[in-house]
């Protein structure tokens, strides 16, 4: 059993479509097709191999909220550490029988409580994972690694419309390095936007690009000049996605 979860005609933050495959991509600097084959699975010399973040491979176009954060946290061991993504697909799928949560590593429960360390650290131990998500130190105390403690930074938690009325995330940092610049998907789209303001990074860039003064932009939209400054230095990072 898994949380989608309709509430009258709103759809439960996480399963709110926002991300094309390819804006993954973009988002989460990986190599073009990699979100498509994590969030959807994929067929290689005759073989199909199961999604690693859906349970299964479904027809749609658009990733949710939802895939996009546990597609986010499993792009911090894209470049270092070089995890099987069969163990990563075991643990995603322990995970989920044990929570009853399609998206378990979303969730405050999961993430901010002892209870969910121990029970990542469970899973991860019977998915024969080394210490990737959490590590246990003296006395039986377990922690997590340093790629989930700064996703955990990065997170915004504020309750779902689910009757449970779980805290889930909310809200991103868009990139690290980049404070200023959240990924939410009830402000526009999901795209970029600059923090307390309901305006796309990509419009202030736009602007400066065009001969505006950094100063007089950040006159017109009440913001500081270093939110201009960051929003500008995100656009140029991420060209394609702002």
């Amino acid at each position: 059993m898994c949380d989608r979860v309709i509430v009258g005609d709103e759809v439960s933050l996480l399963h709110r479509p926002v991300y094309t495959y390819a804006q993954v991509d973009r988002l989460l600097k990986l190599s073009s097709g990699t979100a498509r084959r994590w969030i959807q699975g994929y067929r290689r010399r005759g073989v199909n191999y199961r999604p690693v973040v859906r349970p299964g491979t479904i027809d749609s176009t658009w990733v949710v909220w939802g895939e996009y954060i546990e597609a986010r946290l499993l792009s911090e061991w894209r470049d270092t550490d070089n995890v099987p993504m069969h163990n990563l697909r075991r643990i995603a799928d322990s995970l989920r029988a044990e929570t009853g949560l399609e998206f378990p590593l979303a969730y405050h429960q999961t993430l901010m409580q002892p209870l969910g360390r121990e029970m990542v650290w469970r899973a991860q131990q019977d998915s024969e994972l080394p210490d990737d998500f959490a590590t246990e130190v003296g006395s039986g105390q377990i922690v997590w690694t340093a790629p989930v403690e700064r996703f955990i930074e990065a997170a915004t938690f504020q309750p779902d419309v689910t009757p449970e009325a779980r805290r889930l995330i909310a809200e991103m940092d868009a990139d690290d390095g980049f404070p200023h610049i959240k990924l939410n998907p009830r402000r526009r789209g999901g795209e970029p936007v600059v923090h307390g303001h309901n305006v796309r990074a990509a419009t202030i860039a736009a602007l400066v690009a065009a001969g505006e003064d950094p100063a007089e932009v950040a006159r017109w939209y009440l913001m500081s000049e270093d939110q201009v400054d960051e929003a500008v230095r995100y656009v140029e990072s991420h060209p394609r996605v702002a």
